[in-house]
């Protein structure tokens, strides 16, 4: 499919800021042409090869030097987005870079929006939607597993897949509409058995990346995980031993923490946000009670709980127990892991007493004094994801975009109505209408037949430049 647009676009695609280098990106017919209009080197850019740089200035339109550049020239197909595009490497100061861009719009590049390249390689059949919102994952990235995965589906392993479904769902379609053409003789090209079992499987392989999804948001946004139980019980402490910095003030003195902490830790390549809050209790401190509803909302949001508990305090392990029942079973239903910390200055009755007591649920014992259990914490919190992230390298697919999995969901629902059919004694044309529906929603995973207003909403998440 060939873009619509015949203008050129420009735009800085590297970070604004000061650094070491910008660059500056132009794609369209007359990139060449403009980023030679005011370039000062050796030869001119109008004949130079694809795949060729260039060392010359860039002049401002009164002729005078703004810097000292690096071109590179990508002619078309042979380029990003499959046009003609010209790259230009200057010094990093943001003036500089402003300056070029200027240049290049007053020769006639307009300025590019968000994602606008990536669309037009979209719209051009270099890559699909899919891909095209891998680019952006890949951008954003800031772990092992969602690099991964980023890659996985920009090599188009979730492509290759929607594209063989789609393939035996249009197979089916035009099995059955061949059916119609012979409807007078009451002709089968399929048996219903055997269109019921292949719609089963094919549902079944939908089903399978429907359920990814939850595992790829995991890699792809990280773990929740909230330190909360009550005051000077060691959560401040813990946070320090998992991020291995003195992140949160650690004292004595109880309430310390009256606001949430949030840092991030890699465990086996996956990202977990680790937030420390206030302690729970009752208090007339209207700062510290801010703080604590601050811990609830935590909470809430969480995906994992550490129950902190102090074996040296006062223990009322039954209004513990009775916390964690309720967030295991409250309409949200979250996975605890309870911490008796300090081990080191605690009496192993105890500590005892406490484990007997949380018997029913995960308990690691640790003293952040020694590291004393730290690292088993650690192993506990990683196998709340339970897979690693090399599992992306194999075989398994694994969606992570929310778009793409509620278009699937769609496409999974379409094919049930097609079993219901089957049962009801449906005629071909009627199933034929479930499985079309079936077929758009896992086109619309990769960008085919995809409204303009979808489209545009998938790329204004792009930042510009890219």
């Amino acid at each position: 499919m060939k873009t619509p647009e015949n203008d050129t676009i420009s735009a800085i695609i590297t970070p604004i800021g000061t650094g070491g280098i910008a660059v500056l990106r132009i794609s369209g017919p007359e990139s060449i042409r403009i980023a030679n209009e005011n370039f000062q080197g050796s030869a001119s850019l109008s004949t130079a090869q694809s795949h060729t740089v260039h060392f010359g200035r860039i002049e401002d339109n009164n002729g005078s030097v703004l810097d000292e550049v690096l071109v590179t020239i990508f002619r078309a197909p042979h380029s990003y987005t499959t046009e003609d595009v010209v790259e230009i490497s200057c010094h990093g100061s943001v003036f500089v870079a402003r300056k070029i861009l200027d240049v290049l719009v007053a020769k006639g590049a307009r300025p590019a929006g968000p994602g606008e390249f990536t669309k037009r390689a979209f719209l051009n059949g270099r890559i699909d939607l899919s891909q095209a919102e891998a680019v952006a994952d890949l951008i954003s990235a800031d772990s092992r597993a969602s690099h991964e995965l980023a890659l996985a589906q920009l090599r188009g392993t979730l492509s290759g897949k929607i594209t063989v479904l789609r393939q035996r769902i249009l197979d089916l379609c035009s099995t059955l509409e061949l059916e119609l053409d012979f409807s007078e003789e009451g002709m089968e090209f399929i048996g219903r058995d055997s269109l019921r079992e292949e719609v089963r499987k094919i549902s079944l392989d939908i089903t399978q990346l429907v359920d990814s999804f939850e595992l790829g948001k995991v890699y792809k946004e990280g773990i929740r995980v909230v330190l909360a139980g009550a005051p000077n019980v060691g959560k401040s402490s813990i946070l320090n031993a998992l991020v291995r910095e003195d992140r949160a003030i650690v004292t004595e003195i109880s309430g310390t923490t009256r606001d949430t902490i949030e840092e991030t830790i890699s465990i086996g390549g996956i990202k977990f946000n680790i937030i420390d809050t206030a302690g729970l209790r009752s208090t007339d401190d209207v700062i510290e009670a801010e703080g604590i509803k601050r811990t609830r909302q935590q909470i809430e949001f969480a995906d994992l709980i550490l129950l902190v508990v102090d074996p040296t305090q006062d223990i009322h392990i039954q209004e513990d127990v009775d916390f964690v029942r309720r967030l295991i079973g409250s309409e949200k239903p979250k996975d605890v892991i309870i911490v008796i910390n300090k081990a080191d200055i605690s009496s192993p009755e105890n500590i005892e007493d406490l484990k007997k007591g949380f018997s029913t649920f995960p308990v690691v014992v640790v003293s952040v004094n020694t590291g004393l259990g730290i690292a088993e914490l650690e192993r506990k919190i990683s196998d709340r994801v339970g897979r690693s992230p090399k599992e992306i390298r194999g075989e398994s697919i694994i969606v992570s975009n929310l778009r793409q999995k509620e278009s699937l969901a769609q496409a999974l629902k379409s094919l049930e109505m097609v079993l219901h059919g089957v049962d009801r004694g449906a005629t071909p044309d009627l199933l034929a209408v479930d499985l079309r529906s079936s077929l758009t929603r896992l086109s619309h995973v990769v960008g085919v037949d995809i409204s303009e207003e979808v489209l545009n909403n998938v790329f204004l998440r792009f930042c510009i430049g890219k």
